[in-house]
Parts: C-alpha cells; structure tokens; sequence
C-alpha cells in the first residue's frame, strides 16, 4: 500500500493517493477515533439535519455531492 496508494476512500479507485488531508493511514490511533465519533454523530443524526451538524451536512454535500447523492444525507 506504501507504494501504490489507498485509492479512494469515498469511491472506486483502488490505487493513488487519497483526498484525505488530516491524517496519514498510519495514524491509526487518531483515524479510529475520528471513525467512532463519526458514528456517533450518523447513529444520533443519520440525515445531519441538527443545527449542530449543518456545518457538516454542507461540506459534505458541497465536497461529495456526485459520490453521496444517493445515501441517506443528499
């Protein structure tokens, strides 16, 4: 993986690099957490539609919208 890449997270291809920009994928620690607490918020909110999460709900519909129009958010 060190040599050809992830891929995509969000997506389908599985080699290159990926957008994500936070962390690396050897941070695993830190990637776990940010996964538990992205859980929490779905499990909570699965359509991000709390003013708490509008912030969110708009980047991710602003970043994503071709890859998520289909899930439960767009």
């Amino acid at each position: 993986m060190a040599i050809r890449g992830p891929g995509e997270i969000m997506g389908t291809r599985q080699h290159g690099m990926p957008e994500l920009k936070i962390a690396k994928l050897t941070d695993a620690e830190l990637l776990s957490l940010a996964r538990d607490s992205a859980f929490k918020i779905i499990s909570d909110d699965d359509k991000l539609i709390k003013p708490a999460n509008n912030l969110l709900r708009n980047v991710l519909l602003r970043k994503y919208s071709e890859k998520i129009k289909y899930s439960k958010i767009a």
